[in-house]
Order: C-alpha cells, then sequence, then structure tokens
C-alpha cells in the first residue's frame, strides 16, 4: 500500500498524457506528497513548487505552499517556513491552508519567546 515511488510514476504518467488536465496541479501534489512521506524533503519542496506554477489561484497551490512550509521546517529552516506561512496567509487569506499557515505562525511566535 506505501508504494510511493510506483505512486510518482503513475502520477507523472498522468501529466504528460494530459497535460491540460484540471486535476494535473493535483497529481503533482500528490508527487509532492508522496516524497513528503519519505521524509526526502528536498524533493518534495522541488516537487510542491511545481503546483502553483501548474495552477497559481487553485487550492493545491495554496495546500502545497503550506506543505513547502513543513519541510522546510522539518530542514531546520524557521525562516524560510515562516516566510512560506506568511506567503499562504497573503495570497490564500481565505483558504484552509491559511487557517493552518496561521496556526503554525502563531505557534512559532509563541515558542520563539520562550
Amino acid at each position: 500500500a506505501r508504494e510511493h515511488g510506483q505512486a510518482v510514476l503513475d502520477f507523472l504518467d498522468f501529466i504528460a498524457k494530459h497535460p491540460g488536465h484540471p486535476l494535473v496541479a493535483n497529481a503533482q501534489y500528490w508527487i509532492g506528497e508522496a516524497y513528503y512521506v519519505q521524509r526526502d524533503y528536498r524533493q518534495a519542496i522541488a516537487e510542491f513548487h511545481k503546483v502553483p506554477e501548474i495552477a497559481p489561484g487553485s487550492a493545491k497551490a495554496s495546500d502545497a505552499l503550506l506543505k513547502i512550509g513543513l519541510c522546510q521546517r522539518h530542514l531546520r529552516d524557521e525562516a524560510h517556513a515562516r516566510q512560506t506561512w506568511q506567503r499562504v496567509v497573503r495570497d490564500f487569506p481565505r483558504s484552509e491552508a491559511a487557517v493552518k499557515a496561521r496556526a503554525f505562525l502563531t505557534s512559532e511566535a509563541g515558542t520563539a519567546r520562550r
């Protein structure tokens, strides 16, 4: 069930065969997610960055940015994680991702004050 490598190949195949399909951004997001769950955060960031390029205003774009911030946090790059979450809040203020980003920013601010 955890054949992430095959999932990546399947999503890449879908994107190659259907580049104009409305679900291409979703497929790209799930490629990033496959690397994220494998803890390959650098590759996940690279894959998540493609989502806003494919569909800048989509819900998956805000979700991908949120995940980029989480990857940056896992890589101990707190400054960039905060910048990424601030971008989510700024660019997608009414999204569910923005709600989560605000929570991360608030919890990080509390941690920094201790």
